[in-house]
């Protein structure tokens, strides 16, 4: 069994220039995806650049139709 989604935060850029990168799997591989909203699993994904329990930051947000979390 695998994942549906690979979702990849890149904080500090290591990677490349992206910060936050999803893969989808299509058959036996994953493909990168422009898509945030995650339709199989019923979760989108962004970045969110604000102030967060005092701290101004670029975060990782995920959430569901009903519920938003950090």
């Amino acid at each position: 069994m695998r994942a549906s989604y690979y979702i990849v935060y890149d904080q500090n850029q290591q990677l490349g220039e992206k910060v936050l990168r999803v893969y989808e799997l299509r058959e036996r591989r994953y493909f990168e995806t422009s898509e945030n909203w995650l339709e199989q699993v019923g979760l989108g994904v962004t970045l969110w650049e604000g102030k967060f329990e005092d701290r101004q930051d670029t975060w990782f947000v995920g959430a569901t139709k009903m519920v938003m979390f950090y």
